[in-house]
């Protein structure tokens, strides 16, 4: 790998590593029953549509960044992950141009889907499962198992994309609830 895909990998584990606790306070929020402070629910309310679209416009370029720069060879399951990841981006582009809230439903199944097939990858690349093996059939994908890096003890490229479907996942959650004031 070299030093500016070193940097950039840094760069991207770390706002993983971010988003991923994030997430878990989230998470902790919603099984206790909690709000988000007044002002932060406000805030998510009023832009989560630009909210997800810099988070899967930014997932979109990171993936293509490491296929078509950095020269990783995407495997059939990063294939699947984009192909719930990249319509999202024209998605809320255009629900955005619209100005149409009401995609959150589309938007769900896709990263529900999504955070499904980089679950099951992320199991295969750490040998947990082989419930259905990567064949690698797409004409020059990598197998499915490799791991081009690992960060922080658990950071790779599918758990980058399990944060981002999740971190969208959470915000719409979010964006749904009612003020507490």
């Amino acid at each position: 790998m070299d030093e500016l895909t070193s940097s950039i990998t840094y760069l991207l584990s770390l706002g993983t590593l971010f988003f991923d606790l994030l997430i878990i306070f989230a998470v902790i929020l919603i099984i206790t029953g909690k709000s988000l402070p007044l002002s932060l629910n406000k805030i998510i309310k009023k832009y989560w549509l630009y909210l997800l679209f810099l988070i899967s416009f930014g997932s979109t370029v990171a993936s293509l960044y490491y296929s078509e720069f950095a020269n990783f060879e995407p495997c059939s399951l990063c294939w699947y992950q984009r192909a719930f990841m990249f319509p999202i981006v024209f998605i809320l582009g255009l629900a955005i141009y619209k100005k149409d809230a009401f995609i959150g439903p589309y938007i769900k199944v896709l990263c529900l889907v999504g955070s499904l097939i980089a679950i099951y990858h992320f199991a295969l690349q750490m040998g947990v499962t082989s419930i259905a093996p990567c064949s690698a059939t797409i004409d020059g994908a990598s197998e499915c198992s490799k791991i081009p890096f690992i960060n922080f003890g658990y950071i790779t490229i599918p758990i980058m994309s399990l944060t981002s479907f999740l971190l969208m996942l959470t915000i719409i959650k979010f964006s749904e609830t009612k003020n507490e004031e």
